[in-house]
Protein backbone atom coordinates (compact mmCIF):
# COMPACT_ATOMS: atom_id res chain seq x y z
CA UNK A 1 0.00 0.00 0.00
CA UNK A 2 3.11 2.26 0.55
CA UNK A 3 4.32 1.80 -2.42
CA UNK A 4 1.06 2.84 -4.23
CA UNK A 5 0.93 5.78 -2.33
CA UNK A 6 4.30 6.97 -3.30
CA UNK A 7 3.66 5.94 -6.62
CA UNK A 8 0.30 7.93 -6.83
CA UNK A 9 1.95 11.11 -4.87
CA UNK A 10 4.74 10.89 -7.42
CA UNK A 11 2.78 11.75 -10.25
CA UNK A 12 3.17 15.45 -11.63
CA UNK A 13 0.20 17.46 -10.58
CA UNK A 14 -0.82 15.48 -7.90
CA UNK A 15 0.94 17.31 -4.87
CA UNK A 16 -0.90 20.69 -5.96
CA UNK A 17 -3.80 19.23 -7.41
CA UNK A 18 -4.57 17.72 -4.01
CA UNK A 19 -2.70 18.83 -1.48
CA UNK A 20 -2.44 22.52 -1.53
CA UNK A 21 -4.07 24.58 -4.20
CA UNK A 22 -7.83 23.34 -4.61
CA UNK A 23 -8.13 22.73 -0.87
CA UNK A 24 -6.71 26.85 -0.56
CA UNK A 25 -9.18 27.93 -3.25
CA UNK A 26 -12.31 26.06 -1.38
CA UNK A 27 -11.66 27.69 2.10
CA UNK A 28 -11.10 30.88 -0.32
CA UNK A 29 -15.04 29.94 -2.06
CA UNK A 30 -16.51 29.58 1.49
CA UNK A 31 -15.16 32.96 2.61
CA UNK A 32 -16.12 34.65 -0.59
CA UNK A 33 -19.68 33.33 -0.56
CA UNK A 34 -20.37 34.55 3.12
CA UNK A 35 -18.88 37.26 2.65
CA UNK A 36 -21.28 37.58 -0.53
CA UNK A 37 -24.09 37.03 1.59
CA UNK A 38 -23.20 39.32 4.41
CA UNK A 39 -23.16 42.24 2.04
CA UNK A 40 -26.23 40.86 0.13
CA UNK A 41 -28.38 39.31 2.85
CA UNK A 42 -28.13 41.38 5.78
CA UNK A 43 -31.17 40.21 7.03
CA UNK A 44 -29.73 36.74 7.31
CA UNK A 45 -26.04 36.71 7.61
CA UNK A 46 -24.07 39.62 9.75
CA UNK A 47 -21.04 41.14 8.89
CA UNK A 48 -18.99 39.09 11.78
CA UNK A 49 -19.96 35.48 9.92
CA UNK A 50 -17.41 36.14 7.16
CA UNK A 51 -14.47 37.13 10.32
CA UNK A 52 -15.71 33.62 12.17
CA UNK A 53 -14.81 31.49 8.53
CA UNK A 54 -11.75 33.09 8.37
CA UNK A 55 -10.93 32.67 11.94
CA UNK A 56 -12.24 29.32 11.64
CA UNK A 57 -9.87 28.48 8.66
CA UNK A 58 -6.67 30.81 10.04
CA UNK A 59 -6.98 28.27 13.59
CA UNK A 60 -7.10 25.12 11.83
CA UNK A 61 -4.18 25.83 9.67
CA UNK A 62 -1.93 27.36 12.57
CA UNK A 63 -2.15 24.01 14.80
CA UNK A 64 -3.46 20.62 13.83
CA UNK A 65 -4.08 20.52 18.59
CA UNK A 66 -6.82 23.78 17.76
CA UNK A 67 -8.70 22.01 15.19
CA UNK A 68 -12.10 21.33 17.01
CA UNK A 69 -11.75 25.18 17.17
CA UNK A 70 -12.31 25.54 13.54
CA UNK A 71 -15.46 23.56 12.61
CA UNK A 72 -17.35 25.52 16.08
CA UNK A 73 -16.35 28.85 14.67
CA UNK A 74 -17.56 28.09 10.73
CA UNK A 75 -20.70 26.25 12.42
CA UNK A 76 -21.35 29.55 14.59
CA UNK A 77 -21.24 31.45 11.05
CA UNK A 78 -23.22 29.41 8.58
CA UNK A 79 -25.83 28.86 11.75
CA UNK A 80 -27.70 31.71 11.01
CA UNK A 81 -27.52 31.04 7.49
CA UNK A 82 -29.39 27.79 7.73
CA UNK A 83 -31.90 29.44 9.60
CA UNK A 84 -32.35 32.58 7.29
CA UNK A 85 -32.35 30.89 4.08
CA UNK A 86 -34.73 27.79 4.80
CA UNK A 87 -37.85 29.25 6.45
Amino acid sequence: MSEMFEWVQGAPGVMPLVYTVVPMLFWLGLLALVTLLAFLRRDVVRAWAPVLVLAGTVVMAVSLDLLPVGPLCLGAALLPVRRGLSG
